[in-house]
């Protein structure tokens, strides 16, 4: 008869040590996740540390400039009126008026006075004048003038172009010599019954502003 060999052993495992060990494995589970969850919800975050860089102060707004009214232009100068008998100089020539007289007739150096058209009058002037740069013509030529008359309505009087045979004027073509003073006597014409404003001078070189001369009766 043949020996057989023992059978191995098992381990046995009773039930209640099963349910047992169960236990205690299913306890620390929930164990661990009851651990972690608290972990997770009472983790406290940690305050931010207040900085120590310097804190930049706001730049301050430059105020918007306030605009200003432009200064009213300066009122211009009147311009300067001389009167009979005063001398003044613009641009090369000296002059002064001497008399300015309205009549019907102007005598002339030729027998046959000047006389107005039909409802005017005339306006006999006289002046003595210099030139210190022209050989001026005063009575056919070149004067470095240009001469308005207006009456007392401010209406322009017409010039008579007969200066020639005006007596006291050089011959026509009879120049002056620099600086040298000569009576100048000229006419002009204007509606009958107005009376005497101003005289204008414009000297024509350079066309300065005119000279004003009171005539004023």
């Amino acid at each position: 008869m043949t020996e057989s060999s023992p059978a191995p052993k098992g381990v046995t495992v009773s039930r209640g040590a099963l349910i047992g060990g169960g236990v205690v494995v299913l306890a620390l589970l929930v164990g661990v996740a009851v651990l972690v969850g608290i972990m997770i919800g009472g983790k406290d975050v940690p305050a931010a540390e207040p900085s120590n860089a310097p804190t930049a102060s706001p730049e301050p707004v430059a105020a918007e400039p306030k605009e200003t009214q432009p200064a009213p232009p300066p009122a211009e100068p009147e311009p300067e009126a001389f009167r009979v008998g005063e001398t003044f100089t613009t641009g090369n020539v000296t002059l002064t008026i001497h008399s300015v007289e309205v009549t019907d007739s102007i005598a002339t150096t030729d027998g046959s006075p000047l006389t107005p058209d039909s409802g005017g009058q005339l306006l006999l002037i006289k002046s003595t004048y210099s030139n210190s740069k022209t050989q001026a013509d005063l009575s056919c030529g070149n004067t470095d003038l240009y001469i308005q008359v207006f009456d007392t309505e401010e209406r322009e009087m017409a010039p008579v172009f007969e200066t020639a045979s005006i007596p006291g004027n050089p011959g026509c073509n009879d120049h002056l010599l620099q600086d040298t003073p000569h009576e100048w006597n000229f006419a002009f014409q204007s509606v009958a019954g107005a009376s005497p404003l101003a005289i204008a001078v414009t000297e024509t070189e350079k066309w300065l502003d005119p000279v004003w001369v009171d005539i004023q009766q």
